[in-house]
Parts: C-alpha cells; sequence; structure tokens
C-alpha cells in the first residue's frame, strides 16, 4: 500500500520540559502498559466521512486538536505519566487499502516507548474516505478517543471552531472511585480476588498453541438495518438489554465452538462453563464528572454460563439478564476493579514472559469478551444527516484489541438502526474457519432473538 504525506514524529530534545504530568496511571493502564512488553496492545476508531478528503485540512485539525489536549510523546515513570512534545504528528493517506485490511496491520504494529501513542490515516474510497485513528490502549478508552474524534472532525469541518474542552488532568482513582472500594481496599481485593480465582476453576481454556504469539486478525461486518430495533423489542418483552442479547449469542455460538471439548473426561476440575468478559465503562460512577477528561475509566466483568449451546436462547436471555442486574444494582464493575490491581502485582511476581503471557488464561480463562456502545444521538449520529454545513458522517466504527485477558472480542457499535461488528481474534487460539463458524452462529443467534 501506498502512503503519502507522511511526517515523521521528532523526539523532544533531551532536557525539554514536559507539556502535561504527572498524571497517576490505574491498575487497568499499567497492566495495559504491561502487555505492550509481550505485544501490542492497540484499539481503534474509524469516521466514515463524505466527499473527497482534505489531506491538509485533516492534517491542521489533528494538530490544532492534540495541542490543545497538551498530548504528546509519553514517558512512564513508575505509575506517573509524563508527555513530551513532539514537533508534528503525521497523518497518512492510504489510496490501495480497506478499511479492514489497514486496521488489521496496524493492529499488530506496536507503540515504541518513543513514539507518539496515535497513528493516523486517511483511506480514500470513491464518493468517501475514512479516517483511521489507532492508539495505544492504555492512554485512552473508547469514550475519551470519541471526544477527539469530534474536535477533530469539528475542525475539520470548520477551521475556526474551538474544541469541547478535554483536559489529561483528573483526580486520583481513589479519588473518585473509593467509596466502591471499601473501607479496607487491600482485604476487599484479596476477598474478591480469590473469590474469583476459584469461580473460574469451572471455567473452559480455550487452548492458546503460542501464549507469546499475540497476532490478531480484525473483521469487519455490518449487521442488517433494523436488526438492531428488533432487538430492542425484544430485549423489551425478555426484561433485559440489548447488550444481553449480545452476550446470549455469542455464549451460544462459543458454546458451539467449545461443546466437543469441554465434555471431554478430565482428571482435574470439571471445565464445562464458559466465560464471557464485558467490557464496561465506569466513568458515571466516578464522584466528578469524566466528561472532558482524556484518560481510561474501564474494567471488565466476567459471567459463567453452563452450557448454553443447549438452552433456548429466549431462556438464556432472561438468565443472563437477571445475572446483569445483580452486576449492575451491586456496582459490581467497580467493586472488582480492586482485582486487576491484584493481577497486577501478581504479574510483575511471576517476572517470565511465558508465565506473564499466559496468567489470565490460567487464573480466570475467559473465552471472549463484549464491548457495547450505542451512539445513537451523540455527534456522529447528529452528523448524519448534516450536510449543509460541510462534510457529512456516513458511519463510526470501534476496534477492540485482544491481548492475555481475551483471545477473542466482538465489537458491537449501533447508530439508530445501524449495528456494526468488529471482531479481533488471537490466530493462536482460533483459526479462520473456526472464528467463520463463531461469527456466523452469533449472527444466526441475533436473527432468532430479534424474533
Amino acid at each position: 500500500m501506498s502512503v503519502k504525506n507522511t511526517i515523521e514524529p521528532q523526539l523532544a530534545p533531551v532536557g525539554l520540559l514536559p507539556l502535561a504530568g504527572p498524571i497517576e496511571l490505574n491498575a487497568f493502564q499499567l497492566l495495559m502498559r504491561d502487555w505492550t512488553q509481550l505485544g501490542p496492545y492497540n484499539a481503534g476508531q474509524a469516521l466514515c466521512v463524505a466527499d473527497v478528503p482534505d489531506p491538509s485540512r485533516w492534517q491542521t485539525a489533528v494538530q490544532d486538536v492534540m495541542s490543545a489536549l497538551r498530548l504528546g510523546r509519553p514517558q512512564v515513570e513508575g505509575s506517573r505519566a509524563f508527555f513530551y512534545p513532539v514537533e508534528v504528528i503525521h497523518v497518512s493517506v492510504i489510496t490501495d487499502a480497506t478499511l479492514e485490511s489497514l486496521a488489521g496491520q496496524q493492529m499488530n504494529l506496536p507503540f515504541s516507548e518513543n513514539d507518539f501513542p496515535i497513528r493516523f490515516f486517511i483511506i480514500t474510497a470513491p464518493d468517501r474516505h475514512w479516517l483511521l485513528v489507532i492508539y495505544n490502549h492504555w492512554i485512552a478508552d473508547s469514550f475519551a478517543m470519541r471526544c477527539v474524534m469530534r474536535n477533530i472532525f469539528d475542525r475539520y469541518r470548520d477551521p475556526g471552531a474551538i474544541p469541547a474542552p478535554l483536559t489529561l488532568a483528573a483526580p486520583g482513582f481513589h479519588s473518585l472511585f473509593g467509596r466502591y472500594l471499601g473501607r479496607f481496599p487491600l482485604l476487599s481485593r484479596i476477598r474478591m480476588s480469590s473469590a474469583n480465582s476459584l469461580r473460574h476453576l469451572q471455567a473452559y481454556r480455550l487452548n492458546i498453541a503460542d501464549p507469546l504469539d499475540f497476532h490478531s486478525v480484525v473483521s469487519l461486518h455490518q449487521l442488517p438495518d433494523g436488526l438492531v430495533d428488533n432487538l430492542r423489542h425484544q430485549a423489551k418483552n425478555l426484561h433485559c438489554t440489548v447488550n444481553d442479547l449480545f452476550l446470549t449469542a455469542l455464549a451460544w455460538a462459543c458454546g458451539r465452538l467449545t461443546a466437543a471439548d469441554r465434555y471431554r473426561p478430565r482428571r482435574r476440575h470439571s471445565r464445562k462453563k464458559i466465560a464471557l468478559g464485558t467490557i464496561v465503562d465506569i466513568r458515571h460512577s466516578a464522584s466528578r464528572p469524566l466528561h472532558d477528561v482524556f484518560g481510561l475509566y474501564l474494567s471488565c466483568c466476567t459471567m459463567l454460563v453452563a452450557r448454553p449451546e443447549t438452552r433456548q436462547l429466549h431462556e438464556l436471555a432472561q438468565s443472563i439478564g437477571s445475572h446483569s442486574r445483580w452486576i449492575k444494582q451491586t456496582d459490581q464493575a467497580v467493586r472488582r476493579f480492586g482485582t486487576l490491581k491484584t493481577a497486577h502485582i501478581w504479574y510483575h511476581l511471576l517476572g517470565d514472559p511465558l508465565h506473564q503471557a499466559g496468567f489470565f488464561q490460567k487464573a480466570s480463562p475467559t473465552i471472549a469478551g463484549i464491548s457495547n456502545v450505542n451512539l445513537t444521538g451523540d455527534w456522529m449520529d447528529q452528523n448524519q444527516a448534516d450536510s449543509a454545513h460541510g462534510p457529512q458522517v456516513l458511519d463510526y466504527i470501534r476496534i477492540s484489541p485482544t491481548g492475555p485477558l481475551l483471545p477473542m472480542v466482538f465489537t458491537l457499535t449501533t447508530i439508530r438502526r445501524r449495528l456494526s461488528l468488529s471482531v479481533t481474534y488471537r490466530t493462536t487460539a482460533l483459526k479462520q474457519e473456526a472464528m467463520d463458524t463463531v461469527i456466523a452462529d452469533f449472527r444466526t443467534a441475533l436473527t432468532e432473538l430479534a424474533q
């Protein structure tokens, strides 16, 4: 593929003062940074815009927004991050690749310690183009990156637009979420981590042929228009959420994939259940609003499901919905954040990269994860019908990483009646034929659930 208008970022001179910092990193950010020592842990956002791109205008918009944010080349000292200046942040113009192929390539390309932590690409196509952003995931969650994308797009549409306020500075994690962590956080972490490990003794372990091979494949799919409307209707009938239906379809598909292996006689623990993870945005639980903070506020909740492939889909959805309600009502997503801090400590104690790479699949094996966001009514949705004031938004896609925690991730993005699916999977865990079957079964289950 050809790349045009590429300018390599310049490293900050020795002794230059940081643009921002120190910024305290939370346990999940520190874990993600550790994972980047084993392999890339990148995430992606892609904005589809009508008409022919203006690369110089995109370049200016990116530079202006990054300057206002004061984001630069990161340097981490212990648990604190500093950001140092770069002279130019490049935007590459790609003329001979698809979004899927370029995203797949970039998800497997690590960021070095001296790299600016975001890469920007324009992918040209007839009558439209994509702005693809690949970022080192520890610096930001999807919400933060969508804020950045909005500011960049607003500047592209109108060079005089003032970016929405966005800052790198934020209070410490405990001051934001301390009320969920208990009076004795250390004891709470030990208790929850122990319970989590015991619970996962029943969870099936997907075979990872080479734990140190983190190569992944990105597969993009557009689901039928209107499917999500029918899913919303059925979710109400079943007293659950659309996300519960996504989990149900994934449980059923993964159950079918692993059934033959799960029911083989084993000498040790019976691992007939499958564990599914849900990536949870916890910003709404903070003690102060975080809508203007560029950072990462995610947690992960797992759910163990018994024999999903043998159950009726609607009954399975009600069961999953009931468990999801308990997770929400008891604030488990935030309360379980302490287990990530415990995991970070154990991860470092292991020392050896091979043991670190296999730690999570041994301690808390999770077969797949769901990342689900409804962008209906958000800025990209509002701009879909607004062509009178500049370029029009046609679509928005998110891409999630795999890694030591999850061998495959299903990332779903809804904009009104439009539902897109991005699947990322580790090739050392799943071959393409098996993954194609899982995706087909997932879609089949969603179609049945929508009826």
